[in-house]
């Protein structure tokens, strides 16, 4: 139950990262929303979240190389830095792939112009 929270807690501070100054999340006034409006949107929220778990990564790998530098003779140290280095490295690669596969789906879920 605790990493459900922590899960929802990142997606409320994402969607705070979404949205800017100049471009809110929900471009759309009222009910004329389009469907290419709203992937845009999703595609706004997902890279918020993608970079937030980004710094998420760096952050956790730093800790486990302080941990590693500074383990010195505690082998518990030693093995909870390279373990949280290893950790982060698989999950930043597995966020580069998420990336990846949202914005082809996005893409593809985009309307597209046919011109003749």
């Amino acid at each position: 139950m605790k990493k459900f929270y922590f899960l929802f807690l990142i997606f409320l501070i994402s969607l705070t990262f979404a949205q800017t100054d100049t471009i809110p999340i929900v471009k759309c006034k009222g009910l004329d929303c389009t469907w290419g409006e709203f992937v845009k949107t999703l595609q706004r929220v997902i890279r918020a979240m993608l970079i937030f778990g980004y710094w998420i990564a760096a952050i956790a790998s730093l800790v486990g190389a302080f941990m590693v530098m500074l383990g010195g003779y505690n082998r518990a140290w030693l093995d909870q830095g390279k373990r949280l280095m290893v950790d982060s490295l698989v999950y930043y690669v597995i966020l580069l792939l998420a990336g990846v596969i949202f914005d082809l789906i996005l893409d593809f879920l985009r309307p597209k112009l046919f011109v003749k």
